[in-house]
């Protein structure tokens, strides 16, 4: 029976972003008929149970022993340093008579050597360090700037406090920035900048993506 259906729809800039839409509604794959009976509800979970049934045939359970929600225990020396840090009330840099004396400059200077930069400055949060990236690269309030249209909510809301706008990218089915809409988006936007995240740890072909950038001067 030809049914319509109720779908969930997704789409950040209002326009068609088919493949990203479809990896945000995975969530809700159980799409329910505009019209729904008692037989319907029978049906569908029948449907689940026998599903469930035949993955389960085929698939060893995996069973983990470890509580994943548990974070790892802090070494005692972290414990011991951050006691003797409350003990001295030097939580912030602005409450110290000197560089030397701050956590957080100490701090700052260890990640710049251990990454090999000459200057690193700590922020509160990611969001943070995404506007201040922002505003170092030039963007200006009104300009577009290019970046997935499947990441966190971070992402575009650093754009948005910059006074930019942003411009999504498709995503492909492995998570990352869809390439030719990424090269279709920078004729069509005109944007001069692309900030891209890799969610869930998928990387896109950031060779590929610096060469469409380089060429169109973004």
């Amino acid at each position: 029976t030809i049914r319509n259906f109720v779908n969930w729809k997704f789409s950040p800039a209002q326009e068609s972003l088919p493949r990203t839409a479809q990896m945000l509604s995975r969530a809700i794959d159980i799409r329910l008929p505009l019209t729904w009976e008692d037989s319907d509800f029978l049906t569908l979970c029948q449907v689940v149970e026998e599903s469930l049934a035949s993955v389960m045939a085929c698939v060893k359970r995996a069973v983990i022993t470890k509580d994943i929600k548990a974070p790892d225990a802090v070494p005692e020396a972290g414990i011991q340093e951050a006691t003797q840090l409350m003990r001295l009330g030097k939580l912030y840099r602005y409450n110290v008579k000197s560089a030397g004396e701050s956590v957080v400059s100490l701090c700052e200077v260890e990640v710049a050597q251990y990454t090999g930069f000459k200057y690193c400055v700590a922020l509160n949060s990611c969001g943070s360090a995404l506007y201040l990236m922002l505003l170092a690269a030039g963007v200006q309030p009104g300009d577009g700037v290019l970046t997935n249209a499947f990441t966190f909510v971070a992402v575009p809301s650093a754009i948005h406090h910059a006074g930019a706008k942003p411009v999504y990218v498709e995503s492909t089915a492995g998570y990352t920035m869809d390439l030719p809409n990424l090269k279709s988006k920078i004729v069509s936007s005109g944007a001069k900048f692309c900030m891209i995240s890799h969610m869930r740890g998928k990387i896109a072909d950031m060779d590929e993506v610096k060469r469409a950038c380089d060429a169109a001067g973004v």
